[in-house]
């Protein structure tokens, strides 16, 4: 008897597992595969002994509630990232999840490969002359 019990939970886990995946593919709350322009304000610009750009990411919150369809509030998201651009303008970028991450990201941070860090692609970038800062589309 206690075989059908746990043989019948353990089939109503799996099938509330797969319903949570498929509604996230139909929903794409994360927006995967939805560019994100943003701006990128440079800290550190590569040199010898880095090669990677770090930063922030700044982005309105407006256009970030827009982007995930969140209710709206204010003000600036500020997020540290480091940026591996390769010569043609694409590459990749990471950042930690920290305090200031806004909640999507940091709920995207925890299911990701390197824990509580978000990582992605970087399509373009274009740097302003004096290389302060940058606009960037991310994936």
């Amino acid at each position: 008897m206690l075989n059908y019990i746990w043989l019948s939970l353990l089939a109503i886990g799996i099938f509330t597992a797969v319903g949570n995946d498929v509604s996230d593919e139909m929903r794409n709350p994360y927006r995967n595969g939805i560019i994100m322009d943003v701006r990128f304000d440079v800290r550190k610009a590569p040199a010898e002994n880095r090669a990677s750009w770090e930063g922030d990411f700044v982005l309105p919150v407006e256009e970030y509630n827009l982007f995930y369809g969140l209710k709206p509030s204010t003000g600036e998201i500020r997020q540290p990232a480091s940026l591996s651009i390769g010569p043609l303008g694409q590459g990749s970028f990471l950042f930690p999840a920290g305090e200031m991450t806004p909640g999507r990201w940091k709920e995207m941070a925890k299911s990701a490969s390197s824990r509580d860090k978000l990582s992605g692609r970087v399509l373009s970038i274009k740097f302003s002359n004096d290389k302060a800062f940058a606009t960037a589309s991310i994936l």
